[in-house]
Parts: structure tokens; sequence; C-alpha cells
């Protein structure tokens, strides 16, 4: 019988994965620990996400239980210089068009496709003019590209969210106009330094007699937020990868059948 790796500081890790894969994991919890206290307050916002944020979604994609999981693998993609567009999804505020640095966020969890589902959603036809996308991004490495979560980071006091809330808002704006399904939520992580939070966006419809003129026919809005953990003990790293580990798994179980295969079946149909 196997023996499970006994995992020092930590009550939590043990029990959600597996016995192969625990050494690994504790070793680049370690390894995070270490980064995160050598570099606290006295490096830029891209350095702390290389060297604290970067291992665990590495981490992430490297999980033996998501290698086979309906066939479909997932992967951790860095879109922090992918820009909304077009530039009619980003919601404008009472001072004018959004700045560039809220237009974007530093990571997501993408669901892998098959060289058919590719082609399939290449070759559909979409309601907005520009280039083929079934998000809120037209660059060519993103753009039918299937991201189900998304990430932001801040090491200073700047909150997150306001971009989370933007990039949100920009997808929904997106399924609103294709006529994907709006009742699809996307979790969103927070990450404040050490501190991972995690808010989940979701539309809720509005009553043509509730709306103001020419006001949309929904408004987003955000349940949470829920801690998830932190980078400065073992128990809190592992902490983050549990919850990282139930988001695929809820990418793969909720969101591929209910979202990703309603995309599917409309580029086919145009």
């Amino acid at each position: 019988m196997k023996t499970k790796v006994q995992i020092p500081e930590s009550n939590y890790a043990p029990r959600l994965f597996q016995d192969g894969e625990m050494a690994r994991l504790f070793s680049t919890a370690m390894d995070v620990i270490q980064q995160a206290a050598e570099y606290r307050g006295v490096c830029h916002e891209p350095h702390w996400v290389s060297k604290v944020v970067a291992p665990l979604m590495t981490e992430l994609e490297r999980l033996s239980s998501f290698a086979s999981a309906r066939n479909r693998g997932i992967e951790t993609l860095d879109i922090s210089e992918v820009l909304i567009a077009p530039r009619e999804l980003c919601p404008t505020s009472p001072s004018g068009a959004f700045a560039d640095a809220n237009k974007k966020v530093d990571y997501a969890i993408a669901l892998k496709l098959s060289q058919s589902e590719k082609r399939t959603l290449n070759q559909g036809t979409y309601c907005m003019d520009g280039p083929v996308s079934i998000n809120q991004a037209t660059s060519s490495f993103v753009s039918i590209k299937p991201m189900p979560v998304c990430f932001e980071v801040k090491i200073d006091d700047r909150d997150p969210l306001i971009q989370l809330g933007t990039w949100n808002a920009a997808e929904f704006e997106k399924r609103h106009r294709e006529g994907y399904p709006m009742t699809v939520p996307i979790p969103s992580v927070a990450i404040y330094g050490d501190y991972w939070q995690l808010s989940i966006a979701f539309a809720v419809v509005v009553p043509a007699k509730d709306r103001r003129k020419d006001a949309k026919p929904y408004r987003v809005q955000f349940l949470g937020p829920i801690e998830m953990g932190n980078t400065c003990s073992v128990d809190g790293v592992f902490r983050i990868l549990h919850f990282l580990k139930a988001l695929v798994k809820w990418s793969l179980e909720i969101y591929e059948p209910v979202y990703l295969q309603k995309v599917l079946a409309m580029a086919k149909r145009g």
C-alpha cells in the first residue's frame, strides 16, 4: 500500500492531491514562500508575478487529475498584454474611456481545443465585425480560446477588481451580442500581493420596465470575495492550489458542456 506523503505544517494538503504529486507540490510551495519572502515589498509587479504567481499556475497545468479529464487539457495563459477588443465592448465611465491599463488582466485558465474545434471556430460566422473571436479579445493567440477563469495581480494599494470588473463586463457584452449563454458565471481571482481572493461575476437580467433609456438588458454583479489562501505559509499555498483545482474542475464539468459546446454549435450553424 502506498503511503501518504506527509507535508509539514499543513493539514490541508495530503487529502487533496494524489500521492505522486505531493513531493513536487511541496517543493514548489516552499520555493514560492521563499521567493515571496525575498521580494515582498521590494520588487515590481511583473517580477512578483514571475516569481510567486507563475509557479503556481504552472503546477495547475501539471496536476495529473486534469491530464485526461474529458480528454480535454487546460492551459494557463499570460494575457497581461492582451487588450479588450473591439473597443465597443469596453464599458465607459463618466470621465470617458477607461485607460488601457484597465482593459486587460494578467492570467486566464483556458480549455485546450482539438484541431477540429479550432477549424469550426475559425470558419464560423459572428455577429460582431472584425477578426474572428469568441471572447473579448481579438489578439490572435487568444481570440478563439475559451477562457473560463481570469486573474489580476496587484502588489500596491490598487484594486485588482477594477480590471477584473472591466474584463468581465466586456465578456458579458460579447456574449450578449453573439447570443452566447449569459447564465454561466465568470470566476475571477484577485491577487493582492500574498493574498488570493475569489469573486464570481454573473449577469442579472434587467426587465424592460426597470431599465433606463438605452440601458443594457442585463447588469453585471460580483459575488464574494472568498479567501483562497496566501503565499506566506505551506497551508496557505495548498489552499490556493485546492481552489485552483476546483476552478479547473468547474471549467471542465460545467463551463465546457454548458457554454463551450453551445459556442461550438453556433459556429457550426453559422
